[in-house]
């Protein structure tokens, strides 16, 4: 059993039949294994919302793995400033762990594909803290951000915000299939 926990993105990606949930179960399988896919995206969750669910859509569910996907609603106008960010990933982590969960982690993608905007400088932090999570844990990461920045910057110039996105945040199939290689 597999808990996908994130935001919009993360329910999206369920939500769809071309989403990196779906795209994560079926490659799987076809390498010859089976997961069980609990879908934990809830649109608009910060790291705050995720470790006050953690119990009901995770720990309850006693699944084999954790994948968690978090960072953009906490830089993207939800306010979670950086040392609370990194108290709530660490809670989550910690708990995941402690009950035996598997946790592989899953930085936050870019926030605009063109150019530089104030979230995007703003997320360096929040990427950079997971990416050192995974590597002091000796956890599994999926870098879902640094794939994304290589695919845009791999796109001809002018090529606009909607290489990976819908919106500039919420992935297209493009975008899913580049967080799902």
């Amino acid at each position: 059993k597999v808990v996908f926990m994130g935001g919009s993105i993360t329910g999206m990606g369920w939500g769809s039949p071309g989403g990196f949930v779906h795209l994560v179960t079926s490659g799987l399988e076809t390498l010859g294994v089976k997961i069980v896919p609990i879908p934990a995206g809830v649109g608009g969750n910060t790291s705050r919302e995720m470790r006050a669910r953690l119990d009901k859509d995770v720990l309850s569910k006693k699944p084999n793995w954790l994948l968690l996907s978090c960072g953009v609603n906490d830089v993207w106008g939800r306010g979670i400033d950086l040392d609370t960010f990194k108290q709530n990933i660490t809670s989550i982590v910690d708990q995941a762990q402690a009950a035996g969960i598997k946790v592989m982690i899953l930085p936050p993608t870019p926030i605009y594909e063109a150019g530089v905007s104030e979230f995007s400088e703003h997320l360096v932090g929040y990427v950079a803290f997971m990416v050192q999570l995974a590597q002091d844990r000796k956890l599994p990461l999926a870098n879902m951000n640094a794939a994304w920045a290589d695919y845009i910057a791999a796109q001809p110039p002018g090529s606009g915000n909607h290489i990976v996105t819908i919106d500039g945040v919420h992935p297209n199939a493009a975008g899913y299939r580049v967080m799902t290689p």
